[in-house]
């Protein structure tokens, strides 16, 4: 990745910030740490370049509820903040919530028939409340 950046910016382009995805219903909140302790190594050495980057993007994997209970989104929340504090430089942080804002939206139920079908759940949850406080300014909420 260093390299990338350091071509964009002989390019005449600005290297803008950096992103990872944990992956999909990651159940442990700690899970962001290692991916965000690789991007402060990143942005360590293109720093001595005169490279900073503005906006690391720590994607989504937030889980819902399928067998077991998640744990709060607030514990998410929380070890992100904490990884990247112990980044080089402040930043702007971006995440994506995809399936932690989606996933209440339907519900899986089987009818007499035995065949799954989706059919869409009524209101809106806590859950969706939630995120999208999280993410309309997702800077300040992470």
């Amino acid at each position: 990745m260093p390299g990338l950046a350091r071509l964009a910016r002989s390019l005449g382009l600005t290297p803008y910030g950096l992103a990872f995805h944990v992956g999909s219903q990651t159940m442990d909140p700690r899970a962001w740490d290692g991916p965000i302790r690789h991007c402060a190594q990143i942005m360590t050495a293109l720093a001595a370049d005169g490279i900073t980057l503005a906006m690391p993007d720590v994607g989504g994997g937030f889980p819902v509820r399928y067998d077991a209970d998640p744990p709060p989104l607030a514990d998410f929340s929380a070890a992100i903040r904490s990884a990247a504090a112990r980044l080089p430089y402040p930043v702007q942080l971006a995440c994506e919530p995809g399936r932690a804002i989606a996933a209440s939206a339907t519900t899986n139920h089987p009818p007499p028939s035995s065949t799954f079908s989706s059919s869409i759940a009524i209101g809106v949850s806590l859950l969706v409340r939630e995120v999208a406080q999280m993410t309309c300014d997702p800077v300040s909420r992470l």
